[in-house]
């Protein structure tokens, strides 16, 4: 493994990451949302 190849795999698991971040923000307004709705 040189570092060029480690920088590749770091860089695509913060990139992985942050999109399953964004994904369950997402859900967790909706989450939200729904639960105001029906008060």
């Amino acid at each position: 493994m040189n570092l060029t190849m480690i920088a590749k795999e770091i860089k695509f698991t913060v990139i992985f990451l942050i999109k399953k971040i964004q994904k369950v923000n997402k859900m967790l307004i909706l989450f939200i949302v729904i639960i105001k709705k029906m008060r």
